[in-house]
């Protein structure tokens, strides 16, 4: 399960880059964190928060339709959500669950 690491933190300033570094100590802890989000179907609060930028598409960054928003998550966010598409993926990939035609 790659991460880039080099991508800005979401509000609670953990980069991915210290997950990572950390992660020999952590990683029991993270698990149980994800595992319990997904035996219980409950995704914490704080790992929905983003830190919303504008990011500018061309021309004068003043004004508005000039930018796009940029949503900045928790990095234990997105590891959540690539452990749940992972174990999707697997699903209905060993059961067949999903259309050829469905992406």
């Amino acid at each position: 399960m790659a991460f880039q690491s080099n991508k800005a933190p979401g509000h609670d300033k953990v980069r991915m880059s210290t997950i990572k570094d950390a992660l020999p100590c952590i990683l029991p802890v993270i698990t149980d964190m994800i595992n319990r989000s997904l035996q219980t179907s409950v995704f914490p609060s704080a790992w929905k928060i983003s830190e919303v930028i504008p990011l500018l598409k061309e021309g004068d960054h003043e004004v508005a339709n000039n930018n796009r928003p940029l949503s900045l998550l928790p990095a234990t966010s997105k590891i959540c959500e690539r452990v749940a598409l992972n174990q999707l993926t697997s699903y209905t990939n060993k059961k067949k669950c999903l259309s050829k035609h469905q992406s």
